[in-house]
């Protein structure tokens, strides 16, 4: 039987690194001020996204929507995080390589990775200032919030784990953050 490390690097490099993308429903259709937000032209000028204006009734504001520009096609991916849900988006930056891994207690295995090959629009500062914790996720190890499975002598990563909302890194994504924003956190 493989080792934890052995049998984990190429299902840890078969993932892709991503987070949260605005909302957690598609089609992201939100109020006018939050897709204005610095984080949102940052994704506009990168080429990732584009703001639609859509229709009004007469007399009320315009409302917008977000769609996936050409250039963000490679890094959006459309997810069903639960069963009779709708999608969720999420943006990915980059791939996963195994750091280490550690045997646990009966058939699990904690492990954790670095994101390589990441995406290039990462490195430009409207970026980075927008999304701050796209430094930390790019910058070292990255612990899994939750622990890789051997079922029938075969090792598994948990499908979706390190993207529930709440754990660690995963609290933060690619959020219309304005400043003094509460409902989330800006990274």
């Amino acid at each position: 039987m493989p080792a934890p490390a052995e049998a984990l690097g190429p299902l840890v490099a078969a993932q892709r690194q991503c987070a949260p993308l605005i909302a957690g429903a598609w089609p992201i259709d939100l109020a006018a001020d939050r897709l204005k937000a610095p984080g949102i032209d940052a994704l506009i000028a990168a080429g990732i996204l584009t703001r639609k204006t859509t229709a009004s009734d007469t007399g009320e504001r315009p409302s917008f929507s977000i769609e996936v520009a050409p250039g963000g096609r490679d890094w959006v991916e459309l997810r069903q995080l639960n069963q009779g849900g709708g999608t969720t988006p999420f943006l990915c930056y980059g791939k996963r390589q195994l750091a280490d891994a550690r045997a646990g207690a009966g058939d699990t295995a904690s492990y954790s990775f670095r994101v390589v090959e990441a995406a290039p629009w990462t490195g430009r500062p409207d970026i980075n200032a927008a999304f701050p914790f796209l430094r930390t996720a790019l910058g070292g190890k990255i612990e899994a919030s939750t622990p890789a499975s051997r079922r029938d002598g075969q090792w598994l990563l948990p499908e979706h784990a390190d993207w529930q909302p709440g754990k660690g890194l995963e609290q933060t994504g690619f959020y219309p953050c304005l400043p003094g924003d509460r409902e989330h956190a800006c990274g």
